[in-house]
C-alpha cells in the first residue's frame, strides 16, 4: 500500500497517540512537526483511530453514521464483513430506499470463522437488493461511501 499526502500525517499521528497512552512516553511534545499541521490537497481522507483507548462500538457507530447518511451509492470492501445487527439493518434499509449497495469480500478469508460469518449474511442481504462480489488475487481492505 502507498500513501501519501494528509492521510500520511494523520495514521502517523493516530501511531504516535497510541503509542503515547502504551508506554507513557509524552511522543507528540517532542515533535514540533505535528503542532499546527496544514496539508495542500484537492481530495479529502478521514482516519478513524480505534484502539485501547477509544470507545468500544466507535468504528460501528461510524459506519452507521455513514450507511445512514448516504444518499447514492455505499460501496463496502472488506475482508472481515461481520455486521451487527443495527449495521445489517441499515444496510438492508439503504437498499429498500434505492441506494445501490455493493459488498465486496475476498473469496477465501484468512480464517475459517470470518469466512462462515461473513458470508452467514449473504443470502438475506441479497434478498434486499445488496449486490455481493468476491475477489480472489489480494487482501483488500477499503470502504467507499457517497
Amino acid at each position: 500500500m502507498v500513501l501519501k499526502g494528509e492521510a500520511v500525517y494523520m495514521l502517523h499521528t493516530v501511531f504516535l497517540l497510541d503509542w503515547e497512552y502504551v508506554s507513557g512516553e509524552d511522543v507528540l511534545q517532542e515533535r514540533p512537526e505535528f503542532k499546527n499541521k496544514v496539508v495542500q490537497g484537492d481530495g479529502a481522507v478521514q482516519v478513524v483511530a480505534s484502539g485501547p483507548d477509544t470507545q468500544q462500538g466507535i468504528m460501528s457507530d461510524f459506519y452507521y453514521s455513514l450507511i445512514t447518511n448516504a444518499t447514492k451509492s455505499i460501496w463496502i470492501a472488506s475482508p472481515y464483513f461481520v455486521p451487527n445487527q443495527a449495521i445489517k439493518a441499515a444496510i438492508k434499509h439503504a437498499a429498500i430506499k434505492g441506494i445501490q449497495v455493493r459488498l465486496m469480500v475476498p473469496a477465501v478469508n484468512d480464517g475459517f470463522l470470518t469466512q462462515y460469518g461473513s458470508r452467514s449474511y449473504f443470502g438475506e442481504l441479497l434478498q434486499f437488493g445488496v449486490e455481493v462480489y468476491s475477489y480472489k488475487k489480494v487482501f483488500y481492505i477499503r470502504n467507499l461511501l457517497s
